[in-house]
């Protein structure tokens, strides 16, 4: 392992699930961390970390300029650029260019001009497309079919154009959990602990899925190695996992016993047709809701294992356990 004495990390997007997670496991694996953070009321602090190993810079994407990106960098041996727009229903589609694509060519200008050794930017699986997935793996097409997955392919494509360091890393992770989740693990969770959930055809579907303190290990990795040159990984764990058996590890997480009951898929489309026809989006059976609990979502990081060694170091239930505990000092269970 190299010495990382007078290394500095900067993270953007340090107070979200994986900004946090990843801040955490730098810190306290001895890097000195600059957390890019919106405002000063965003400053936390790391668990068991070493005086002044973690620093906060307040810089709000919508408004950063290349000088200020600059100053960001400046000294950096490394950038993890987690911050951007994700998945908002309500968001204007004009958000997500000035949010997600504006900054990232923002950074990676800065980057270059500092001479950042390495740049890491997190996409997302998404890039996909919305519809079924079978252990894909990185070369194949893209079908970006939301104003997210666009934006996401459109800086994958700004650091192609002009890769800012001599190790650029472009990420596509799945669906992270953890502490601080206020996504779809999280409304899982408080369906399948309302005692009023039930699988789908038996939950055969498969997941990609990665614990946010998996991933930041992961992240780790692609730090310490710093391969040369442009490359794209999937990140996730490597097996995906069915829904009958997440749905289990988060009933026996929350310390419960029992099974969940299954209904056919050929009952509910029926039923789901007619709530939604009285209820419209209110329904708790769109097509939408049932089409992603009942289809295979999973992805290959087969290349990401084959270059970094990546194992996970939780159990989907330990992983699952934190997040119930986390969700529920948080008064969201």
């Amino acid at each position: 392992m190299q010495d990382k004495s007078g290394q500095l990390i900067v993270v953007t997007g340090a107070t979200g699930l994986i900004g946090r997670a990843i801040v955490r496991n730098f810190v306290q694996q001895g890097h000195h961390v600059k957390a890019l953070i919106r405002s000063k009321e965003n400053m936390y602090t790391v668990e068991n970390s070493e005086s002044g190993k973690l620093s906060f810079w307040e810089a709000d994407l919508m408004n950063l300029t290349e000088p200020a990106a600059r100053q960001a960098c400046e000294g950096a041996s490394a950038l993890i650029h987690c911050a951007g727009l994700v998945h908002q229903p309500n968001a204007s589609v004009d958000l997500y260019p000035l949010l997600n694509e504006k900054p990232t060519a923002l950074l990676a200008r800065a980057a270059q001009a500092e001479n950042v050794s390495q740049f890491v930017f997190l996409s997302s699986s998404s890039v996909y497309g919305n519809k079924e997935t079978n252990m894909i793996h990185e070369d194949v097409p893209c079908i970006p079919d939301t104003p997210y997955a666009s934006s996401k392919i459109n800086c994958e494509q700004i650091l192609r154009e002009n890769p800012p360091s001599k190790s650029t890393v472009i990420v596509r992770p799945s669906m992270v959990f953890g502490a601080g989740d206020r996504g779809n693990m999280l409304s899982l969770i408080r369906q399948i602990l309302s005692g009023r959930y039930f699988l789908i055809s038996q939950g055969t579907a498969q997941k990609s899925l990665i614990f946010a303190d998996d991933f930041a290990h992961a992240m780790h990795l692609l730090l310490e190695k710093k391969a040369v040159g442009m490359h794209t990984y999937n990140v996730a764990n490597p097996e995906p996992v069915s829904m009958h058996d997440l749905s289990m590890a988060i009933y026996g997480a929350a310390g419960k016993t029992g099974s969940i009951p299954s209904l056919p898929g050929s009952l509910l489309r029926p039923v789901g047709a007619l709530a939604n026809a009285i209820l419209g989006s209110k329904s708790p059976l769109t097509a939408d809701r049932l089409d992603k609990l009942t289809r295979t979502n999973s992805i290959s990081i087969e290349r990401f294992c084959r270059d970094y060694a990546f194992t996970p170091q939780w159990s989907l239930k330990d992983a699952l356990a934190k997040e119930i505990a986390w969700a529920k000092s948080a008064n969201l269970l």
